[in-house]
């Protein structure tokens, strides 16, 4: 078992804690649309967690330049009025529910070449979890943070399009060794977006850039 997968599995039971109940802000200076394509900055490259671990976060600048040339005008648009979710995605793509017992809500989103098999629910998976403390994004991510540090490439505090604080890491661990993911927080649920494997990495950061909550 890799250092990831080890990560992934201490990270989960952390996380199953949260939902069971047992830092600085950036700072932005400028969110615009342009043609459905992202133009966000952020001044505040670092998010202090604690006193002793500081988390470096890029400029969201990079998260922009990312998405630019991905026009998201003709996808289709998913909807969930239970938990306020509003996003698109490509419009040859298609979704399967995966709503589990652990989970409030599961979406896997496939490309059109492909369909779900052993361990696979998608190359984007959008996942609802229960924030029993109704926690801040900031404080929910302080609490998972110290097990991922040791692991986790790179992280993003960006604004989405529509206003929405999110929170982005690259290659984060899990159980196919490493996907990237984006966090964020609506009403008092968090929403994950989890790009399995790094394979369609452009396009969820395109659908968290369209995200809206409507709770």
């Amino acid at each position: 078992m890799t250092k990831k997968q080890i990560t992934f599995l201490t990270t989960s039971i952390i996380l199953a804690m949260i939902f069971s109940g047992c830092g600085a802000k950036p700072a932005v200076n400028e969110v615009k649309k342009n043609n459905n394509k992202v133009v966000a900055t952020s001044t505040d490259i670092n998010s202090t967690i604690s006193t002793n671990d500081t988390i470096n976060i890029t400029s969201s600048s990079i998260f922009a330049s990312s998405t630019k040339d991905i026009d998201t005008s003709d996808w289709e648009i998913y909807r969930n009025k239970e938990y306020g979710l509003e996003l698109r995605y490509p419009k040859d793509w298609h979704w399967k529910d995966y709503t589990n017992e652990y989970v409030k809500l599961k979406i896997g989103f496939f490309p059109p070449t492909k369909e779900e098999g052993w361990e696979y629910n998608g190359d984007i998976e959008l996942i609802v979890h229960n924030n029993v403390e109704n926690l801040s994004l900031d404080e929910w991510y302080k609490k998972i943070w110290e097990y991922k540090k040791p692991v986790v490439d790179k992280i993003e505090n960006i604004i989405n399009k529509n206003n929405q604080k999110i929170i982005i890491e690259y290659n984060s661990p899990d159980m196919f060794g490493g996907s990237d993911l984006a966090l964020t927080k609506c009403d008092k649920n968090m929403i994950y977006f989890n790009a399995v494997m790094r394979m369609s990495t452009e396009e969820m950061l395109a659908m968290v850039n369209e995200f809206i909550c409507k709770n």
